[in-house]
Order: structure tokens, then sequence, then C-alpha cells
């Protein structure tokens, strides 16, 4: 599957009018929704994702996963939709058991280089994925850390209009500056709305308006690149719909970058008496 994106940032004040925009736009009312976001980090020595049995209409997902992560160690994410606020937050919640709640696997890659306000890249979303975290682990995937995602989503054809925020955990230091509590512990213990700050104290949103193009055609690649094509026009007739209301600037794709740093072991020794007149690796 291919994401293409437009994005634009909206001003916590300005957002009731934002809705009413994007209401008039699309002539449909909001979808509201909370998710559970996990941060999983692939090894650094890229090999690859196995695939957990009995995946079915998902094989070929996974194999799409597998062919993407071969070569390179990304951060991918795991959701759980916790809408249903008052079954999954307060003090009364149990432990959380994730893996009884089926998930949705996303891997997305970095954006392909361009001078546009449109971004298109490489994603495989796979749904209903029970076990998840176990899966996960299995692939030697280290979990990082967590937030709560919430949407407001409208719809005009095939043309997703996705207002976002996002709320983190604060990490739990003690009076030494160390870090308290395992990801491990945080994964199973209760947790509450309350413990998730803003991640923009200004209450700021982003909008993301959206066309997915699958690359999985039959009749090739030709038609998917017309495919492509059309969606690049449909983003740039909206934004320019949209003009003097939402500014879509030219980001740049290093903001969706989720790659990690590929570690190089087995290198030879350097040269005797040899020094290098500059440091250089990955930041």
């Amino acid at each position: 599957m291919h994401e293409l994106f437009i994005a634009a940032s909206v001003e916590g004040r300005d957002f009731a009018s934002a809705c009413a925009v994007l209401q008039g736009l699309t002539g449909g009312t909001a979808k509201h929704e909370l998710h559970r976001v996990l941060f999983y980090q692939g090894p650094h020595q890229p090999k690859g994702f196995k695939a957990p049995t009995g995946v079915g209409q998902w094989q070929a997902s996974y194999q799409e996963l597998h062919r993407s992560t071969l070569k390179q160690g990304f951060v991918v994410r795991a959701s759980w939709d916790v809408s249903d606020t008052a079954a999954h937050f307060g003090p009364d919640t149990q432990a959380a058991n994730l893996d009884a709640t089926p998930a949705t696997l996303l891997w997305t890659d970095m954006p392909d280089p361009t001078t546009q306000p449109i971004l298109q890249r490489k994603m495989v979303e796979i749904p209903d994925q029970p076990n998840l975290t176990k899966v996960l682990a299995n692939n030697d995937y280290s979990f990082k850390n967590e937030a709560l995602e919430e949407t407001y989503t409208y719809y005009r054809d095939t043309i997703e209009f996705s207002l976002t925020r996002w709320r983190t955990v604060p990490l739990a230091m003690d009076e030494a500056g160390n870090r308290l509590g395992s990801p491990q512990e945080r994964l199973s213990a209760p947790f509450d709305e309350a413990y998730y700050h803003a991640l923009d104290p200004t209450g700021r949103w982003q909008l993301f308006v959206r066309a997915y193009v699958s690359d999985t055609d039959p009749d090739g690649m030709k038609r998917m690149h017309e495919y492509m094509k059309k969606a690049h026009e449909e983003l740039m007739d909206i934004k320019s719909e949209l003009e003097g209301v939402f500014e879509f600037p030219a980001w740049d794709r290093k903001c969706w970058d989720s790659r990690i740093a590929v570690q190089v072991s087995n290198m030879p020794a350097p040269l005797p008496q040899v020094q290098s007149a500059r440091g250089g690796g990955f930041s």
C-alpha cells in the first residue's frame, strides 16, 4: 500500500472552526477515536519479520513486511482501540492484558524525496492481530514508548481528513535522574487517561489529508502509477480548495523517518598510525 498525504498545523483555539470547515467540505460528521499506541524498535541487525501461524488473509501483508525489513531496521507501531474510555481508564481498571485484545500493526517507510507539499510512502497495515506483543517479541522487537492518539476523521469519497493530537507518558525519574519502572511494568500495569500528558502543551492539532493506493493491482504497475497520479492530483485540488483556511507546507520528510541506525559489526581493524580527521556515523 502507498500513502499520499499533506499536513497542516491547527491551533487548539481553532479546533472547533476546523471541524466545522471539514464537516461542510465532506458533508458528514466526524468519527472520533482514541488509540493506545505502543512503539517497538526492531533489531539493529535487520532480519525481516516472521509471520505468526494462522494469519490467513494477512499472509501477503506479512510477506511484504518481511521484505521491507530485511535490510533496514524500523520502529513500528501497535495500536489498540480504547475509544470506550470507561472500559479502559480509571482507578478501578484492572491490569492490562494487551494480547487478549486484537490490535493493528503498522509499518511505514520513510517518505520519498520531494520538494512538493505532498509526501508519499509505502506502508503495511495489518489489523485484528491477536497476541501482538508476543509476535513482536518473537521477532526481537523491543518496546520503546507509548502514547494516546486521538483523531477526528472525516471522509469524502476516497480521501481521508484526520485531525490528530498525541498525548504521551512522561518518564518517571527519581531524584538522581534514574528512570523508574521498566517498560514491561508499564505495559502490564493498570493505566489511566490522566497519566498521559499533551505532547504539545499549546493544544495544537495536526490535520492530515490522505489518499491510499494499493500496490497489488492485478492490472500491473502501469495502472498503479495512474492511480498514484490521480491521488496526487486530488490532493493538490484539495490543497487549493482549502487555501486561506489551512496552510499545507512542504514538510521535511525526516519528520516521518521511522528507520533505525544499522550497527555494522566485524569491521576490520584500522591501519596502524592512521587517525581519522573527522568523525562520522548516525545521530
